[in-house]
């Protein structure tokens, strides 16, 4: 049962304990969103990330994309309590680099389990209830190299290229049928760590970008060096 403020949007972001998924988790949560951190491991690895994300006033819902039983555990509690979904941001994401012949398929296999096979999963466990409200915003956060390759991003390249695919088929696929729901890709570049890492830039644009895109889906880049510059083609996602 729907338990949140009147009128308060929800958002569902899958690995969200560190990077672009805290960062968009806790930006949204402080901006009056009801955000669900989806975190792998919340009772042990990452008890400190969900510790300091519910500080935040974000639920934490675990959540491990590379397993079914747990993404559907996961969408049933959020869609008892909250009802519905707006905004789904597949962000899972894990990098295998190095020269491309060195991996075995076994290895490339894990590098799509969680960057291809993952977003998959949870689309299918979130979208039926998306696409019967007839709107909704499902992000990618894929990559530069989703655009173009550099050596030794074999892997990684290759999966972010893979759902960006997907990405673009399932917006011609809904296109007919679903009125405002929208899918879109945001490829940033990578996040710097260290001190003079621009953080409460980066939630302020990650913010900003995600909210802009619950009512129109296109392709974005963040350049977090630069503050998180919008570049790049602005397609839109089945309009």
């Amino acid at each position: 049962m729907s338990n949140q403020m009147p009128n308060q949007r929800v958002a569902v972001i899958t690995g969200a304990s560190s990077g672009f998924g805290r960062l968009t988790a806790e930006a949204l949560a402080a901006a009056g969103w009801r955000v669900y951190a989806g975190v792998r491991n919340v009772a042990d690895r990452n008890a400190d990330a969900a510790k300091c994300l519910r500080a935040a006033g974000v639920m934490v819902v675990e959540l491990d994309v590379t397993d079914d039983t747990s993404v559907d555990a996961a969408a049933t509690r959020v869609l008892e309590e909250a009802g519905a979904v707006d905004v789904l941001m597949n962000n899972a994401g894990s990098g295998y680099f190095g020269i491309t012949e060195a991996f075995t398929p076994a290895a490339i296999e894990r590098q799509f389990a969680v960057n291809v096979f993952g977003p998959l999963r949870v689309n299918r466990a979130f979208l039926p209830s998306m696409r019967y409200r007839r709107r909704g915003l499902v992000v990618y956060v894929s990559s530069t190299l989703g655009r173009y390759v550099l050596p030794f991003s074999g892997p990684y390249a290759a999966s972010k290229w893979a759902i960006e695919a997907f990405a673009e088929v399932s917006s011609y696929e809904l296109a007919p049928s679903a009125s405002t729901l929208r899918y879109s890709n945001l490829e940033p570049s990578g996040l710097r760590s260290s001190r003079s890492s621009p953080q409460p830039t980066m939630r302020h644009v990650l913010h900003r970008t995600v909210t802009s895109q619950v009512r129109r889906g296109v392709d974005v880049r963040i350049r977090p060096g630069d503050g998180g510059s919008r570049s790049g083609r602005g397609r839109a996602r089945g309009a």
